[in-house]
């Protein structure tokens, strides 16, 4: 009997032990699963930050390049109006438009018009820069101030 209920007793021993060991692996796996999960939430929400920040700044870039595109269709079209000494005009379709009802519309006021709404944009743009261009703001105040000669032409300041 005594032999018996030390048995039991060892048993009893050996199970707590294994308990607690189970345990201890079942909080280490949480602990590494916590882990990993956190990782792959704070990679998807960078991932997304970033794809978000991308977009904005082709569009942002978008208003640079159409800024000096916009004034040489303006001046072309105008230039062209006085050569002809008539009115171009162009079909100005409108967003949804199919081109097939959109309005004709004079060109150079067209252009006069689109270059109005980049300019909006580029100081807006200017006023709020985005955290990439923050790197070239003297760039940016350089091409909107007189430095701009001296900087295109590398004159002596």
């Amino acid at each position: 009997m005594a032999s018996n209920a030390r048995n039991n007793f060892i048993n009893d021993q050996v199970e707590k032990i294994a308990l607690k060991e189970k345990l201890k692996l079942a909080l280490y796996v949480m602990i590494v699963l916590l882990f990993l999960n956190s990782c792959l939430i704070i990679c998807f929400y960078l991932g997304q930050k970033t794809f978000s920040d991308d977009a904005n700044s082709l569009n942002h870039m978008a208003t640079f390049y159409h800024r000096e595109n916009c004034l040489d269709n303006l001046m072309l079209y105008t230039v062209e109006q006085y050569i002809q000494n008539k009115t171009i005009n162009i079909n100005s379709a409108t967003a949804g438009g199919n081109g097939i009802n959109d309005e004709m519309s004079d060109a150079a006021t067209y252009y006069m018009n689109q270059c109005q709404k980049t300019e909006q944009q580029y100081n807006d743009l200017r006023r709020n820069l985005p955290p990439f261009l923050l790197d070239i703001q003297s760039q940016i105040d350089d091409l909107e101030s007189s430095n701009l000669c001296r900087k295109t032409f590398k004159l002596p300041e």
